[in-house]
């Protein structure tokens, strides 16, 4: 996989200024249910605040796409080359992966955070800072667990209408800011 470890440190907080530069690195496993049927992958996803860089493959490795976020610019190439930049992540991830990738949310999300700019709903686990569930962007949001104690999610279930996603995040790496 594409997860490098140097010069990065693990911690426990991903409660981030949305401002800040900050830089984080998950790798896990996605499922997605869309009208009946079943699609399953790897991801890598490298974020900063300027650019997202997500990885698509097989549970055998193999490449299937990789999109690119740069502000209001999306990006997805598929494993033969193939580009596409028109249309929204959603829209263009649905067409080529089958299931659709709620990429500009779901960069918050994937850290326990609402997207600051929309508005949200969010419900904690008693006592703690971790979410429960959250509402954004017609998403329902759930936290079914997080890695050890810290406020880092493990596993994530989504559903929009008749999709259902469920990421499993085996690997975190979250760079210090200074």
């Amino acid at each position: 996989m594409l997860l490098q470890t140097a010069g990065c440190a693990f911690i426990d907080s991903p409660i981030l200024d949305p401002d800040s530069s900050f830089v984080f690195v998950a790798g896990g496993r996605v499922a997605a249910k869309v009208d009946g049927k079943s699609y399953s992958a790897k991801f890598s996803w490298k974020s900063s605040k300027k650019v997202d860089n997500i990885s698509i493959f097989s549970f055998l490795g193999n490449s299937i796409a990789h999109i690119k976020v740069r502000g209001e610019k999306f990006t997805l190439k598929t494993n033969d080359g193939k580009v596409f930049r028109t249309g929204s992540a959603e829209e263009v991830t649905s067409r080529v992966l089958g299931w659709s990738l709620p990429v500009s949310g779901l960069k918050y999300w994937i850290t326990g955070n609402v997207d600051p700019h929309k508005p949200s709903s969010i419900r904690f686990l008693d006592g703690s800072k971790r979410p429960l569930e959250l509402l954004q962007d017609g998403w329902r949001v759930e936290y079914g667990s997080y890695l050890d104690e810290s406020t880092l999610p493990k596993k994530i279930l989504l559903s929009h209408k008749k999709m259902k996603l469920r990421i499993i995040i085996d690997k975190w790496v979250l760079r210090k800011v200074r």
